[in-house]
């Protein structure tokens, strides 16, 4: 005995009834797995800013940023990079369909500019005079631009150094951040950290979701 079968939907259709017994499910996994999420790119991220090289710069006893920009204490920067992690934020896209496909998801923000100068600004280095010195803005934002014109930076033990290793002395130069750790509004420490973990960032979310 034979059977036939015929399908009374279009292939459209039968495309449409499956996705939409499949987005209740998808919302609920994108629902339990935003923790997940955000959790894994902020751990990510944190680890590719240290991975940096400003970053040992920063905060070895030798290291060049931190002698130059005067960081008696080291522990600045790690509350630097705490603000940091903490001003990036993961928006759940509630997924709808859309022309027979699922859409919607996870938005990520990272880093906006303003919150970057607002920590800054915060943890500014205070000198013995009680004046600011904004070290990260010129890191991440002032390129080379002359910093502190008609002086440089004397390198070697000295009692008035914030850090005991180097002071400011007059000179025809004009200081400014070191070449190889220069950054700009759009090639910075943090950008460059974004950058390392971009596959990894689309991997945590499929993974998250599977």
């Amino acid at each position: 005995m034979k059977y036939s079968l015929d399908l009374v939907e279009s292939d459209s259709q039968i495309i449409e009834l499956i996705l939409k017994n499949l987005l209740p499910m998808l919302n609920k996994k994108l629902d339990t797995g935003i923790t997940k999420i955000i959790r894994l790119i902020n751990l990510g991220l944190e680890n590719s800013i240290r991975n940096q090289s400003e970053y040992a710069s920063l905060i070895s006893p030798n290291g060049k940023l931190r002698i130059e920009f005067g960081i008696p204490d080291t522990g600045i920067v790690d509350n630097v990079i705490t603000s940091v992690i903490d001003s990036v934020f993961v928006q759940r896209k509630n997924l709808t369909i859309s022309n027979n496909r699922i859409v919607g998801g996870v938005m990520i923000g990272f880093l906006p500019n303003n919150v970057i100068l607002s920590v800054a600004e915060q943890f500014s280095v205070i000198t013995e005079k009680g004046q600011p010195l904004p070290w990260l803005k010129w890191l991440l934002f002032d390129g080379t631009a002359a910093i502190i014109k008609d002086y440089d930076i004397k390198i070697g033990p000295n009692t008035r150094s914030r850090t005991g290793e180097a002071i400011m002395v007059q000179s025809t130069k004009s200081w400014r951040v070191p070449p190889e750790f220069v950054g700009t509004y759009s090639d910075n420490w943090f950008t460059r950290a974004i950058d390392a973990i971009d596959d990894s960032i689309e991997e945590i979310i499929k993974k998250s979701l599977e």
